[in-house]
């Protein structure tokens, strides 16, 4: 007797296209966050739990700066003095403004 395939832990799509199956983001914007243009959700997510919101990998206060350098950003004057969240002001996954403006 063989088993059911739905016993099996194998994924239903590529892992780049798994996302996407229940969440509904648009992406149909100018400029689209590098990691999400390429599918690679789980650089900023973790899928199977976590203790930050939005099942982030880090805290989102300083999320950001896991990839961006904060010397760099800190030279721009819109910058200096920043207390809030890099997201105030910046969409996380896509806008029709450079640097995913709000």
């Amino acid at each position: 007797m063989q088993r059911a395939t739905k016993n099996t832990n194998k994924l239903l799509l590529p892992i780049e296209e798994l996302c996407f199956k229940c969440h509904v983001l648009d992406i149909a914007k100018k400029y689209v966050h590098g990691p999400l243009a390429s599918g690679g959700c789980r650089v900023c997510h973790y899928p199977h739990g976590s203790a930050y919101s939005f099942l982030l990998v880090a805290e989102s206060k300083e999320f950001c700066l896991y990839c961006h350098d904060k010397a760099s950003i800190l030279k721009r004057d819109v910058h200096q003095g920043m207390t809030e969240q890099c997201t105030t002001c910046h969409e996380a996954h896509s806008s029709d403004i450079e640097f995913l403006i709000k």
